[in-house]
């Protein structure tokens, strides 16, 4: 068959490589919910367009899931890191969950939300974004230097090392020696 043969057949919808097609028909659908949600890292269960979006993200993110043909795999990551680079967050050494949190923290400022007011209960598309920064905050040396970084260039320090109060003593209760705490004194 001629080139310009199948390229008439393809104008009538012909497709040749159905694995390809289902790849750019997730691929618009991962376009629409990085329009809407600005990260594709969706949760498992997230769905558009009448797609599984999440379920597909998660299988192409494992090893082998962009195919076998080490071209086609290049070509496919490269179309998905066009959307956004960070569209593997597991390559960079940490989870779709944080990556997701991280892009809703940065939208919440971007739009005008202080620091301050992102607190434990401020959710986007119903996501905890508050008890998540304070989560960061808390276990801050337990991240990656880029996650620091990443954070830090929003804004987000490492919460202070919380005071502790001094150990109450025996003299701090009358009679504690004898066993008696809170008791009264004998006579």
């Amino acid at each position: 068959m001629t080139g310009e043969r199948a390229a008439e057949l393809e104008e009538l919808g012909i497709v040749w490589d159905t694995a390809d097609h289902g790849f750019e028909t997730n691929l618009g659908a991962a376009r629409a919910y990085y329009e809407l949600h600005g990260t594709l890292a969706a949760p498992r269960g997230a769905t558009i367009l009448d797609i599984a979006i999440g379920q597909w993200l998660t299988n192409i993110r494992r090893p082998g899931g962009l195919g076998k043909d080490q071209g086609r795999a290049r070509r496919r990551a490269a179309a998905l890191a066009a959307i956004v680079p960070d569209w593997n967050p597991g390559e960079r050494g940490w989870t779709v969950d944080w990556q997701r949190h991280y892009a809703y923290l940065a939208q919440l400022l971007a739009e005008g939300a202080r620091m301050t007011a992102v607190v434990p209960g401020v959710t986007r598309h119903g996501e905890d974004v508050g008890r998540w920064l304070a989560t960061q905050r808390r276990n801050w040396d337990r991240l990656n230097a880029e996650q620091q970084q990443r954070l830090g260039e929003l804004g987000v320090k490492k919460a202070p090392r919380a005071r502790r109060a001094p150990a109450k003593t025996a003299a701090a209760f009358p009679g504690a020696a004898r066993g008696q705490r809170g008791l009264p004194e004998r006579p």
